[in-house]
């Protein structure tokens, strides 16, 4: 890599065709990095800054700047006074600094990032995303905060962030982003954004100590909850989200999410809170539509209670880690989608259509109330599917399935399992490689068995052949020690219509 440095004068520096160092130092300079992957340093004074092709890195130093990253996926910093920034083609990411500065993304899916503590008196930032999908983020800076932070649209239809003291006007910006003020607890208001660029797009709010009102917006609204007291009301977008995340150092935690009566009123709001930690954490959620929990690995006990008359008629999606989890949800209508790592895990649903997925351990799944799909995969494991039309997957491991009442459509997979169907008629489905299964329930007339997959069997008479009385059970005989034992059965009282050949 090769270094050329200016002088205290005026300089017009070249690259080579490799990675380059260009430092411009005093005066104005003009650089040009040319191709590779070149850190160009303006220097002291108002500086011209070309990246050309390759990855590069473009600092403007003090004074007005102009950098241009060229095509690559560039990192522009103007540092202070107003600068012009523009990124041109490839992922860039820009930093005004100090400073009104003019930030331009070009072609690509480009980086804007803002610290609130850049600005002085009447000072503005300009973000203009250019073509693809644009993201900002914004944070606290040295000494300040954006604790009364109002994210507006402008006459000419812009985004306008304001906190009192620093004002970013954005346009051709998909998606805002804004960390947690730790500092100090935070108000955010979001308006109509209706004819702006964000229309369609998102905002992601860190939380921590905030109030968010967004009751105007029909932007998406993204929650991510880290800690504190928080009351956050979602707009109008109807696909708006609060996501729980606990972090990885964090091996075990107790949730709870319910609907608890408003002090003065006859309503319910939805609270969401943590129980361990450094204090308790607690949520508060208006006319949200799902609710997002990662809780990593470690062992961790959610509780989900009967959230009627919380205007919440949404999904809670939980993601769970290795370990030893338990999920009761019983008591809840809302919908589950549930999906754990190995360890061994307890969950049960509510009366809603939900979803449960393990993947390694003993299990113990309850689907609950409504048409569930629970997959229990590797592991012994415990499925029931409780009321309603239920799909229950054993896959790997020696399982017990239960459906419970409703229409059930019940499959093993390998591993010597247990089926029982429950009320009303069942569909079992048996492969050849499953083991040795048992059918605890099989009622003739209702439930069928099918056999599909079993290559030998083409017809009812091939099952009779293999089929034989031992004692108060059949044995359907598949080879090679696989086969299913069919508990309380009488040989005489099966016919073709308790398979599926």
């Amino acid at each position: 890599m090769a270094t050329i440095r200016g002088t205290s004068s005026r300089d017009r520096l070249f690259g080579t065709g490799a990675d380059d160092i260009i430092d411009g130092l005093g005066e104005r300079d003009l650089l040009f990095g040319y191709a590779g992957n070149d850190i160009l340093n303006g220097g002291n004074a108002s500086d011209q800054l070309f990246g050309g092709t390759g990855d590069d890195i473009l600092d403007g130093g003090t004074a007005i700047d102009f950098l241009d990253g060229g095509s690559g996926n560039d990192r522009l910093f103007g540092g202070d006074g107003n600068d012009l920034l523009s990124g041109a083609a490839g992922k860039d990411t820009l930093d005004g600094g100090a400073g009104s500065d003019f930030m331009y993304g070009g072609q690509g899916d480009d980086t804007f990032r803002h610290y609130f503590n850049e600005l002085i008196g009447s000072q503005r930032d300009f973000m203009n995303g250019g073509g693809g999908r644009d993201f900002a983020a914004f944070r606290d800076g040295l000494g300040q905060t954006a604790s009364n932070l109002t994210i507006s649209a402008t006459r000419n239809n812009n985004v306008m962030v304001a906190n009192g003291i620093d004002t970013v006007e954005a346009k051709s910006i998909e998606h805002l982003f804004f960390e947690p003020s730790y500092a100090q607890s935070r108000t955010i208001t979001i308006g109509n954004l209706f004819r702006t660029d964000l229309a369609t797009g998102l905002i992601e709010i860190a939380g921590l100590n905030d109030t968010v009102d967004a009751s105007a917006t029909f932007t998406r609204i993204l929650y991510r909850a880290v800690g504190g007291v928080n009351d956050v009301t979602a707009g109008f977008n109807g696909a708006d989200m609060a996501q729980f995340v606990v972090p990885k150092t964090n091996f075990g935690s107790v949730w709870t999410v319910m609907a608890e009566a408003v002090k003065g009123s006859t309503s319910r709001e939805l609270h969401v809170r943590e129980l361990t930690g450094n204090g308790t954490q607690d949520t508060t959620l208006h006319r949200f539509e799902s609710i997002f929990f990662r809780l990593g690995n470690g062992d961790h006990t959610l509780t989900i209670g009967d959230l009627t008359g919380t205007a919440f008629p949404g999904l809670i999606e939980i993601h769970l880690g290795d370990g030893h989890n338990i999920i009761d949800a019983g008591a809840t209508h809302n919908r589950l989608r549930i999906v754990t790592g190995s360890g061994s895990n307890q969950v049960v649903a509510g009366s809603a259509n939900d979803e449960i997925i393990g993947t390694s351990g003993a299990d113990n799944f309850h689907g609950g109330g409504g048409n569930d799909y629970v997959a229990g995969f590797d592991g012994n494991d415990f499925l029931f599917g409780d009321a309603g039309g239920d799909v229950l997957f054993g896959g790997e491991g020696n399982d017990a399935l239960d459906g419970g009442s409703g229409r059930d459509w019940i499959r093993g997979l390998a591993g010597d399992d247990t089926y029982t169907g429950g009320a009303d008629v069942d569909l079992f489905q048996v492969h050849f490689e499953e083991g040795r299964d048992t059918f605890v329930d099989f009622r003739h007339g209702e439930d069928v068995v099918d056999l599909q997959s079993i290559l030998v069997l083409n017809s009812f008479s091939d099952v009779a052949a293999r089929m034989s009385q031992s004692g108060t059970d059949v044995w359907l005989d598949l080879g090679g020690g696989h086969g299913i034992v069919f508990q309380n059965s009488l040989l005489f009282n099966f016919s073709e219509a308790d398979f599926r050949l």
